[in-house]
């Protein structure tokens, strides 16, 4: 007996709707299209985690919240498009098929037919869920198996982010299409406008306008996740979130069901249905319905513009940068001498209470009648000067300091200041990371801003957006020259910092410096940082740990996150004993990382106490012929001496002599641990990254980058790095690191805070051939070169030995320079493999057993060509330029003649 004969018998409601989702899924299962979209599907959703990038164009361990995590979006928005498709042909297919005059006349009510299509359709997004978490299980385990990862498989990420964000979408989109064909009974206007939907939807996900925790009904990006606790950062707002759109459903299946005609249109009909008074009425019967998602609504809503993204916070931003911009800019602050905080945080409230103070020292040759601080919007702030109590001019948060007498040089002064603040209070306006913040699953908090601590002086860049935004401040040549002001950080001079944290006992929670004490009593814990050596910034980050220590190291981790650990310690225990030996030595106790949860994805390396993100290093996937997480620590441990020690100044090249100098310093790190093989591999993926992703036509030399064009991003980290690493071939190892010791030195501390052109001043001096030395700078710091070679007319050919000699391979061809720049570059003829992956070869740098080279030198300038022979005891395989990764360079990959 068919379905549909069944259908003609009184049945009740759910056992007609159950008659009905099986012929759907029976229908659904001969259908071509599910054998087409449905593996399209799960490929596009894998390779966003098969080949999901890291830092460094690295892989990623493929961790069950990893996995789930990048998965969510992808396979939302493809879903949903299937939805989409498949509920509305369920729908239509009677009418299509036309039957939809026997099948409206069944003793089926009208709610179990739309149950039972909905039913029968939800099976299939089941089904596409389950095949890719069976998918996703078996790349996960095939990478603990086979590759040897430590990771294994774990259903709760998938059930908690896919059961939390997906299953409330499907079940609000598929209610929705089902009323919009109820009320429209067109098929193709039903596309058009879910289509739309769509496409709205995820304009505003690209643009970054208007997608607010209400009109979120996809729940697009709307949890990030985080091994060390999920839903602390944005819980509440994603449950009422799903809980709006769930809520919406009962009032769409109402519709649905009081539109869904099974009867043909009648234009009189319809008239009579879209008088005043039935809509009123029928609208005032479907009130009770809708006023859950009202509520819920107006939660989210008011919650969003009282919480600390709406417009109160964005009005005191605004307020301080128009009260304040045309006084205080440029304003030179005295230095800090000392800073001592007592905080006392509550995690599970967001919250902490701030006790403090700043001592001034006024380094400067002027006195200061007044100078200003900046405070966040925390209110009220008791401020004391030397001790006594002090109501200082408040210019939006501005806070103008006037002592009874002048702050002369030479001299000091004491401000205080007691307050308790909720850092990021109430709900957010829509998802998203955070890059700082006091939650459960841990606290990160920096003092560039006034986020937990008032700032000295005032910072120009709170307030600015698109409407007030300027110009970017364009340099003279010699703006360097006399004393330039730091990049970053606190001003003049370095100071001591003393820092008393107070959490709940389960938390460990560290600052800069070293541990002087630490005691817990009554379920708090209680620990004191202490400086010693003076610093120039500083930071406090807290979690719930476990610690792996080093030598005069440590690394704060989560318990579950110990894949990579042995190698960032031992990459922080070289960092330590290398960096101090090759730039100057390393003069606080402790080096330590700390792990925070992936609410966003930066690394930042404050002194002595580096901040990690776990999805940076942490979950990094080390492979054959790189050490990812070895990169990572490497390059922010660099940060303690390009940064710290040596404070760059403002304005162009100064980053570089932190973010440059930083990459420089992980290519030597590389080389010193695992060699070759490593360093080159590093060189050639931040080449790599530089090629891909510069602006040709808006890239300034070295000397004249500030960060304010497009491409200058690479230019400073990847150009700045390979250009310092060819800067030492040309002066010599031993050469450049005597002199940035000396640079070093002589800057560490000074008033003066110095960028490339200061650093350069100071090499020369150390450089053995001075007219090499300025011929080198000047075209690759005050010019814009890179070299690319192609080759031309490769030959090779087998001379036979003269006399009792050996027979000789020669290689001929031509090599021309389509780039810029002139380099001197050695041009290679090999055979075999070069480096052995043999046992514990991969680990270090082993050249292969067979592997043959011979090679020559040319020197080429821009658009230039030289004719090249190489003559050797072997028969080559292939001619290469830069074998050993020397001289930064275009398409190296092209630069390649195999035979």
């Amino acid at each position: 007996m068919t379905d549909l004969e069944m259908t003609t018998r009184p049945l009740g409601f759910w056992k007609s709707a159950g008659v009905i989702a099986r012929g759907e899924i029976r229908d659904l299962v001969v259908r071509p299209g599910m054998y087409l979209f449905v593996p399209l599907i799960l490929f596009q959703t894998l390779q966003t985690t098969l080949f999901a990038i890291g830092p460094f164009d690295s892989r990623i361990l493929l961790t069950p919240g990893a996995v789930a995590g990048r998965q969510l979006n992808t396979l939302n928005l493809l879903i949903c498009f299937l939805l989409l498709f498949y509920t509305v042909e369920s729908l239509h297919r009677e009418r299509s098929r036309r039957m939809h005059e026997i099948f409206a006349a069944t003793p089926v009510g009208t709610g179990a037919v739309l149950l039972g299509k909905t039913l029968g359709n939800s099976v299939m997004a089941g089904f596409i869920l389950l095949a890719a978490l069976i998918a996703d299980a078996a790349v996960i385990l095939y990478q603990q198996v086979v590759g040897g990862s430590p990771v294994g498989f774990d259903l709760f990420p998938f059930v908690a982010m896919w059961g939390a964000v997906l299953i409330p979408t499907f079940i609000f989109w598929t209610a929705l299409i089902t009323a919009l064909f109820s009320l429209l009974r067109n098929r193709y206007a039903v596309y058009g406008i879910g289509i739309g939907l769509i496409i709205y939807t995820v304009f505003q996900v690209l643009t970054g306008e208007g997608l607010t925790w209400v009109n979120n009904w996809l729940g697009w990006g709307a949890l990030s996740w985080s091994d060390m606790g999920a839903f602390t950062l944005h819980g509440t707002p994603l449950l009422l979130n799903r809980l709006l759109y769930l809520s919406l459903v009962p009032l769409l299946v109402a519709l649905s069901v009081k539109w869904f005609g099974r009867q043909d249109f009648d234009a009189v009909g319809i008239i009579h249905r879209l008088r005043p008074k039935p809509l009123l009425l029928g609208g005032l019967r479907l009130l009770p319905l809708a006023l859950p998602a009202i509520v819920l609504a107006s939660i989210l809503a008011v919650g969003g513009e009282r919480g600390y993204q709406g417009e109160a916070a964005e009005e005191w931003g605004e307020d301080y940068w128009e009260r304040n911009t045309a006084t205080w800019t440029d304003f030179r602050m005295p230095s800090v001498s000392r800073v001592d905080l007592d905080l006392d945080f509550e995690p599970s409230e967001r919250s902490v209470a701030v006790k403090g103070e700043y001592t001034f020292f006024n380094h400067r040759d002027v006195p200061y009648d007044r100078f200003p601080i900046t405070a966040g919007p925390w209110d009220p702030i008791d401020w004391t000067v030397g001790g006594e109590p002090y109501d200082p001019e408040d210019r939006s948060n501005l806070f103008i300091f006037t002592p009874d007498a002048p702050l002369e040089p030479g001299d000091t002064l004491t401000i205080g200041f007691e307050y308790d603040l909720v850092f990021m209070e109430g709900m957010s306006q829509g998802p998203g990371g955070a890059g700082q913040f006091i939650l459960e699953s841990g606290i990160v908090l920096t003092a560039f801003g006034p986020t937990f601590v008032p700032v000295p002086g005032y910072l120009p860049g709170i307030g600015v957006d698109e409407d007030n935004s300027a110009e970017p401040r364009d340099y003279p040549d010699d703006f360097y020259e006399g004393e330039t002001e730091p990049a970053f950080g606190w001003g003049g001079a370095p100071f001591t910092v003393r820092t008393r944290i107070t959490t709940p006992e389960a938390f460990t929670a560290n600052g800069v410096g070293q541990l002087v004490s630490s005691e817990v009593a009554d379920g708090r814990r209680t620990v004191v940082w202490e400086t010693d050596h003076p610093v120039s910034l500083f930071n406090v980050i807290a979690g719930k740990y476990a610690v792996i220590e080093g030598d005069g190291t440590a690394i704060y981790h989560h318990p579950e996150h110990d894949y990579n650990i042995e190698e960032m310690s031992a990459a922080l225990d070289a960092a330590r004993q290398y960096y101090s030996e090759w730039f100057y030595p390393f003069p606080w106790d402790l080096l330590k990382i700390s792990e925070f949860p992936a609410y966003a994805g930066y690394a930042q390396g404050f002194p002595t106490n580096i901040t990690f993100s776990e999805a940076i290093g942490f979950l990094a996937k080390s492979d054959p012929v790189s050490h990812v997480a070895f990169m990572v620590v490497a390059h922010e441990a660099a940060h303690q001496w390009w940064g710290n020690l040596l404070v760059p100044g403002d304005g162009p090249g100064g980053n570089i002599l932190s973010e440059g100098m930083a990459h420089y310093a992980t290519m030597l790190l590389h080389e010193q641990v695992y060699g070759d093989r490593y360093r080159m591999e590093f060189g050639k993926r931040i080449e790599s990254r530089y090629g891909d992703i510069r602006f040709v036509d808006s890239e300034r030399p070295l000397v004249k980058t500030d960060g304010s064009r497009s491409g200058d991003g690479t230019v400073t980290y990847d150009k700045g790095g390979w250009v310092m690493w060819m800067l030492q071939q040309e002066m010599g190892r031993d050469n450049i690191l005597a002199g940035l010791r000396a640079f070093i030195g002589k800057y560490n501390p000074d008033p003066d805070f110095p960028v490339l052109q200061d650093m350069l001043a100071v090499l020369r001096g150390f450089a053995p051939d001075t007219a090499a030395f300025e011929a080198f700078t000047d075209q690759w710091f005050h010019d814009v070169v890179v070299p690319e070679y192609e080759f031309e007319d490769v030959t090779k050919t087998l001379e036979p030995a003269a006399g009792t000699g050996a027979d000789t391979w020669v290689v001929r061809g031509t090599i021309r320079n389509v780039g810029s720049g002139e380099m001197t570059v050695e041009v290679v003829a090999t055979a075999g493999e070069r480096w052995s992956d043999e046992g514990d070869d991969a680990e270090r740098s082993v050249v292969a057993e067979g592997y043959r080279d011979a090679r020559t030198e040319v020197t080429l300038g821009a658009g230039l060509s030289v004719e090249f022979e190489i003559r050797a005891g072997f028969e080559p395989e292939r001619v290469l330029v830069d074998p050993d990764v020397l001289v930064l360079q275009l398409n190296r990959d092209a630069a390649v003649f195999d035979f």
